[in-house]
């Protein structure tokens, strides 16, 4: 056999040469295209290196059972005590907005009526004796199309805990776009000088089932709110304030910056974006934050060449308008008095508690100061 297959390559030695030639290069090629498939694989894990996919919230944080964090809603005074925010829950990290949660995440949002530390409420008569008080306070959980999802109303005669569950909460999930649910408070006859120890507590808990291994890689998320009268800000003004840096939180990369207020304003954010990055999805273009056409304006830092400037500050103006009716576009409350926009740092440098800056009448920034806000007329 073998004798009979060399004397056919000495007949026809060009017919084998080609054969085994194009044996060799499909082979090469086969090799390059794994290879290549293999740098695919190994950039992809470099890209996520370090991200992680998560469960948060604009308000609910992360926290060992019975601990949660308190945040303050700062309000201007309503002529009709009617105050209202907006709540977001997310699949994912808002640093890694890329990476959301790979299945669908699905909770229960617990509300409970609290003081300040947490602690259920069974007697609500303290909060109707002033002489002036109104006759009920009502407090609304509302869908983001303003379903009314659950609703306490109180008055002096209200006794037990105030308490619901609003079961069948899903985040969908969809590859490769972050995904979130949104929530309105809607909060009704609050004295805001008076009502600061009745709150809200809210607690996302995700159905684990029975076996508790779904979600195992996640925390359960909750926080107790509550309003407050924002004494730096004029009847008709706005006010900016960076939250950790307010509640002395220190070390921090991530940050919320708060705008709140009543009235009309241009709001003028500026940023260096060598040190500095602001939410990407607060700029209009998408439908996170509801946000109506012309809402914000948004100015890159200019490219970095030979030729050109080497500023590297971005610039963001949003128009805030608390008394525009905003009834008549779908998904979004009558009016928008808060804005809360995330600010990360990009590692680049690390950053203190001095890195934020309100600036008046048109004053330069200081020294240092890498994120500053001006609010115009």
């Amino acid at each position: 056999m073998i004798y009979r297959l060399i004397k056919y390559i000495k007949k026809r030695p060009l017919p084998v040469w080609i054969v085994m030639a194009v044996c060799i290069l499909t082979s090469l090629v086969a090799f390059a295209a794994y290879d290549e498939a293999n740098s695919v694989m190994r950039r992809v894990i470099v890209a996520s290196e370090g991200k992680k996919a998560d469960f948060t919230s604009n308000y609910l944080a992360k926290g060992a059972e019975g601990v949660f964090t308190h945040r303050t809603l700062y309000r201007n005074v309503s002529q009709d005590l009617h105050y209202e925010t907006d709540m977001v829950i997310r699949n994912y990290d808002p640093d890694a907005q890329d990476y959301p949660y790979e299945m669908d995440i699905e909770y229960t949002l617990n509300v409970q009526l609290t003081d300040a530390n947490g602690n259920a409420i069974t007697d609500f008569s303290r909060f109707f004796a002033e002489e002036d008080a109104p006759a009920s306070k009502t407090l609304t959980v509302k869908s983001s199309s303003g379903d009314a999802l659950c609703e306490f109303t109180i008055t002096s005669t209200t006794t037990g805990a105030q308490a619901a569950a609003v079961q069948n909460q899903k985040i969908e999930y969809v590859k490769g776009r972050p995904g979130e649910l949104k929530y309105k408070l809607d909060f009704k006859n609050w004295l805001l000088e008076s009502d600061t120890d009745l709150c809200i507590k809210l607690v996302a808990n995700l159905d684990r089932e029975t076996s508790g291994t779904r979600y195992a890689d996640l925390e359960d998320i909750g926080a107790v709110l509550g309003l407050a009268k924002n004494q730096e800000a004029a009847q008709n003004g706005w006010r900016a304030s960076v939250s950790e840096i307010e509640q002395s939180i220190t070390g921090a990369v991530g940050y919320n910056l708060i705008l709140t207020g009543s009235g009309r304003s241009d709001i003028t954010i500026k940023w260096d974006t060598d040190r500095i990055s602001l939410n990407e999805l607060f700029r209009g273009t998408e439908t996170v934050f509801d946000l109506r056409s012309g809402e914000v304006e948004f100015t890159n830092a200019p490219k970095k060449t030979d030729s050109e400037s080497t500023d590297s500050w971005a610039t963001l103006i949003v128009h805030a308008d608390a008394n525009l009716d905003r009834s008549g576009e779908a998904g979004l409350g009558e009016y928008r008095n808060y804005y809360n926009i995330q600010v990360y740092s990009t590692g680049v440098a690390s950053l203190d508690d001095s890195f934020f800056e309100v600036l008046e009448n048109g004053a330069a920034r200081s020294e240092g100061k890498f994120l500053t806000v001006s609010i115009g007329e």
